[in-house]
């Protein structure tokens, strides 16, 4: 959640319930109190644990997995810089500072840390003395060398540029977090991995895309940079040169984040007669060329975790679609038919496989977490489909639509062969049979884009197998 607690902030558990029933008698500015009183004396000691790595690299040439940073006193080392940085995230964190009666507090709190790189402090400003503290903080990126550690150093940053709002602030934590998604992260055995590790890298490029100024575009770059090289490699343990922290194993936790910072980011984008139209048609361009990205990989590999986010997070893209992005295409078309279609276009593509996966899926009945997602985006797909239909039949285009029936197929491409399809009579369309099949297996109707120019044209759109 992106809403500030209360004091500690960012912890979900009573201290009472750990024994610290004394903490719970006092106020919560009086907690804060002794906290910000001692958070220079804890960034003192952690100083000193930066310099002592500082120098172990300085002494191994910048070589990260070099045996003597990964001793068990260099772990405890670690710990208490993760720990020290927890306490100053959970601090900045607490809601108490949005009143005025503990500026103060801040203020002497961050002069205090400003200090320790500048000397004496002019300002008076929270949001200059702010800035000032994330170039303090930044001096630890480079000492930083455990995955947990560096987001702890993100969730502190990331606290500061929430209390000020500052863009300097968030600028810099975005250049942080995708650092951090460069490194080839090390442990004592050898390159890190497993659950703990894959929670971080999500973590990291949460706190990037959060920040950045254009996350549709960095999402297109992750894509199109990272995310497809380690499709295309059928390599296990391959991960993306130019961001190691992509392997197959990280894309689940990869999809979820991106695809959920879509849905934050177009909620805000919604058409309206005094909107830039022009704007939200690149926006509604970018969300359907991300979703072809994440889709269209999956028909060469793809894991539980990947189509869980597809499925979960495919439906609000697709409501939003009906309910901004069609009447933005039924404003724009006879202005921008060209650009409207390719929308449609790329949409469709995306929908295709959804429907073979929402069919795959239906079909694994052990698997009933995934299945409850179906009959809602199967209901999406379905409108999506008659939206368009209707779009192009009022804007006089119905001849470049027209409506078939899409064999059913399993994630690998192979037919279902478990469908009852009849003639209907005219000797023209297939059509369902009135008796579900064994495996209870529908044909869905889907849009299909005639990629080559036809007697139709070619910007006509097909709508069959």
């Amino acid at each position: 959640s992106k809403k500030k607690g209360g004091f500690p902030g960012g912890l979900r558990f009573s201290p009472a319930a750990f024994g610290h029933t004394n903490l719970m008698s006092m106020s919560e500015a009086s907690v804060a109190n002794k906290v910000a009183a001692v958070l220079p004396k804890i960034f003192a000691n952690l100083d000193v644990l930066k310099n002592y790595f500082a120098n172990i690299l300085r002494l191994n040439d910048g070589i990260i997995d070099c045996g003597n940073l990964y001793t068990l006193a260099c772990q405890q080392y670690f710990l208490c810089i993760k720990l020290g940085m927890d306490i100053a995230a959970a601090f900045f964190s607490w809601n108490g500072f949005q009143s005025s009666e503990n500026v103060d507090m801040l203020l002497t709190c961050l002069s205090a840390l400003v200090e320790r790189i500048q000397g004496s402090v002019e300002t008076a400003e929270v949001n200059q003395l702010a800035e000032k503290t994330v170039d303090y903080l930044l001096s630890f990126l480079d000492t930083n060398l455990q995955c947990e550690l560096a987001s702890s150093h993100l969730a502190l940053l990331d606290s500061l540029a929430k209390l000020t709002n500052s863009e300097y602030i968030k600028g810099k934590v975005s250049k942080t977090a995708a650092e951090y998604t460069k490194r080839n992260w090390q442990t004592g055995e050898g390159p890190d991995k497993g659950n703990v590790f894959n929670l971080q890298v999500a973590k990291y490029w949460t706190y990037y895309l959060d920040n950045t100024a254009d996350p549709l575009q960095a999402i297109l770059h992750l894509y199109d940079t990272g995310v497809q090289d380690v499709f295309q490699n059928k390599t296990k343990d391959y991960a993306n040169e130019t961001y190691p922290t992509i392997t197959r194993a990280t894309l689940g936790a990869i999809y979820q984040v991106a695809l959920q910072t879509i849905t934050g980011v177009i909620r805000h984008e919604t058409y309206g007669v005094t909107k830039d139209k022009d704007s939200l048609l690149r926006t509604l361009t970018h969300t359907t060329d991300i979703l072809l990205r994440a889709v269209n990989p999956l028909k060469t590999w793809r894991n539980r975790t990947i189509l869980k986010a597809v499925l979960k997070y495919s439906k609000p893209i697709l409501d939003h679609f009906l309910r901004h992005g069609m009447p933005l295409l039924d404003d724009c078309f006879r202005r921008k038919n060209l650009e409207c279609l390719n929308i449609i276009k790329t949409l469709q593509v995306s929908t295709r496989y959804m429907h073979v996966i929402c069919n795959s899926t239906k079909l694994d009945r052990g698997d009933i977490a995934l299945a409850n997602y179906v009959p809602l985006l199967k209901k999406s797909l379905e409108s999506t489909v008659y939206r368009v239909e209707a779009m192009l039949a009022a804007n006089n285009c119905a001849d470049a639509f027209w409506m078939g029936n899409l064999k059913n197929r399993d994630l690998e491409g192979e037919e279902i062969l478990s469908q009852s399809v009849v003639d209907n009579g005219d000797g023209g369309e297939e059509e369902e049979d009135d008796e579900p099949d064994a495996e209870g297996v529908e044909e869905e109707e889907e849009e299909e884009m005639d990629g080559e120019e036809g007697e139709d044209g070619p910007d006509s759109v097909k709508y069959d197998d």
